[in-house]
């Protein structure tokens, strides 16, 4: 009997994942710029202290990542999903009952364990695990998943926390988690042979021949093809670092908006259309790593992300439509991150040594975001204004740029050589 690599089922594991990352990252992170000003307020407390938060929340994230790659790899997938969830949906509850910042930092922190075990490292491997032809396809759909909750749900909380406050907005939040992750406790599977499938577009001689080369790698190190050198490691934990920075930038629409003179509800609606550009673009740099391959299609995107840092830095007064525009492709940075970052360490690194690999650049590219939020927040406390902080995100998306096609030819040269 033919086993078969093409099912709806393989598509059934991506909306679990669509609803893992809209619980992860979408909620939990992109959907936490609404609350930096009444937080802020309530406690008598600057916009740094408040973002500091999201930024104990990554940190956290970025540190038990790799731990949560070693159990998944082991096949508990479920388990730590539902424990993930439920750590997640907690804190966020206990959010709308606590009374100092220490509480929300101390909420923060298991919030980050949370998310961690049912967050970006999972997806991207249970994705890799399910297909062999057009993984960059469905991992851009699952991962833009954390723009659509942005886009939906950032009007949506604001409006509550102008009606009813942030309290009551935060249960909500964990109501949305909680429906979001809960499929996946009950349809999601770490391997498709669990289910009798093979990986998406992969045949069984194909499957075999892999399994094979990992045996072999593993039991004849000094037999396997030479690995990348270490500084490729270090570049592109760097560039997840400064390409997570920059993301932080998005959480900081609201406060960019009211800051330029425009009024709350426009925040919201940029922070909409960042999200919007989280959306799309992971789809559409998902596919264009496909068919265009991941160099060309990440240096596209690193162009284009420069552009709106340049605009919100230097064009704050153009207007509404301007900003707008400028918002949407500040929302591409989180392609790179997600989408890129994993294509790029696939590419450079092969599929055997990415699951080893991928989990520290992950959480090198954590460690950014979580930095990101409080350092943006604090500047604007310094300065006055995000002209700053806009500009430096402009100067690290160059920098990532520089970095990536040294790699790239570094890399090919050694190929040529070899």
């Amino acid at each position: 009997m033919r086993i078969k690599n093409k099912s709806v089922y393989h598509w059934i594991v991506t909306a679990c994942c669509c609803g893992l990352m809209l619980g992860s990252v979408g909620i939990s992170i992109n959907c936490s710029g609404v609350f930096f000003s009444p937080v802020a307020k309530d406690f008598g407390v600057g916009y740094g202290d408040a973002a500091m938060a999201v930024t104990i929340m990554n940190l956290v994230t970025g540190l038990v990542g790799p731990m949560v790659m070693r159990f998944g790899r082991r096949g508990h997938v479920r388990l730590i999903i539902g424990l993930g969830m439920f750590l997640t949906v907690a804190s966020l509850a206990a959010w709308s009952v606590a009374t100092s910042m220490t509480q929300l930092y101390i909420l923060s922190t298991i919030q980050g364990i949370g998310n961690a075990m049912f967050g970006v490292t999972i997806i991207t491997m249970v994705v890799g695990n399910w297909f062999s032809k057009g993984m960059g396809l469905a991992l851009g759909i699952a991962l833009s998943f954390s723009g659509v909750a942005g886009a939906v749900f950032n009007p949506m909380l604001q409006s509550i926390i102008t009606g009813s406050g942030w309290r009551t907005a935060h249960l909500l939040a964990a109501g949305i988690v909680l429906v979001a992750v809960l499929p996946a406790l009950f349809l999601l599977r770490a391997h498709p042979q669990d289910k009798g499938f093979l990986p998406y577009g992969a045949t069984e001689d194909e499957l075999t021949s892999a399994a094979k080369a990992a045996v072999q790698d593993l039991q004849s190190p000094a037999k396997a093809a030479p690995k990348p050198p270490t500084v490729f490691f270090l570049i592109v934990c760097a560039v997840g670092i400064l390409t997570a920075f920059v993301t932080g930038m998005g959480q900081h629409m609201s406060g960019y908006a009211t800051s330029v003179g425009l009024s709350a509800t426009v925040g919201a609606y940029m922070i909409s259309t960042t999200m919007v550009g989280n959306m799309t673009s992971k789809l559409m740099l998902g596919v264009l790593c496909d068919t265009l391959g991941t160099k060309r299609a990440s240096l596209l995107f690193l162009a284009l992300i420069a552009v709106g840092f340049t605009l919100l830095g230097l064009f704050s007064g153009a207007g509404m439509v301007v900003l707008i525009a400028a918002a949407f492709f500040v929302g591409c940075s989180y392609s790179i991150g997600g989408i890129g970052l994993s294509q790029v360490t696939r590419t450079i690194f092969g599929a055997v040594e990415f699951n080893k690999v991928y989990a520290y650049v992950m959480s090198a590219s954590l460690i950014g975001s979580s930095i990101s939020s409080a350092v943006i927040g604090y500047a604007y406390d310094y300065f006055g204004t995000y002209t700053v902080a806009a500009l430096t995100c402009a100067a690290f998306i160059l920098l990532s740029a520089v970095l990536l096609i040294w790699m790239f030819r570094a890399g090919a040269q050694r190929v040529n050589e070899s």
